[in-house]
This record gives structure tokens, C-alpha cells and sequence, in this order.
């Protein structure tokens, strides 16, 4: 399974399941670009792919109205 965040400026995406926290965030590395991937609060635009493992833990569908 892969844990894939975009740049909030350009939108390029890249493959964060194995990057370690930062205090300072993660900077885009496309070029002319200043946004960020992980951004200095620790805020990410990500999706995930792929097949879930055995083993893996599933994130559960909640439906509107549920939480109250």
C-alpha cells in the first residue's frame, strides 16, 4: 500500500509511506515551485493506494449522521 501526498502549489505527488516526521516541513522539488508537501504545521493533501496486506490496519467508512 502506498501513501501518496501532492505539492499544495503544483499538485506534483509523491510517495510519503516511508518519509520520517520533519519540524520544519517538506518542500516541493519541482522546479520553480515553493510549495510544500508537508507543510511546517504538519498538514498533508494525501490519498492511498494500493492493497491492503494482511496484517494492515483498515481505515472504516463513516457515513453522515454517524458521529452524532
Amino acid at each position: 500500500m502506498k501513501l501518496i501526498a501532492k505539492c499544495f502549489t503544483c499538485g506534483k505527488e509523491y510517495d510519503i509511506g516511508k518519509w520520517s516526521a520533519h519540524k520544519n516541513g517538506v518542500r516541493c522539488d519541482a522546479p520553480g515551485c515553493d510549495g510544500f508537501v508537508i507543510s511546517p504545521s504538519g498538514k498533508v493533501q494525501f490519498k492511498i493506494e494500493g492493497e491492503i496486506e494482511p496484517g494492515e490496519p483498515t481505515l472504516q467508512l463513516v457515513e453522515e449522521g454517524d458521529n452524532q
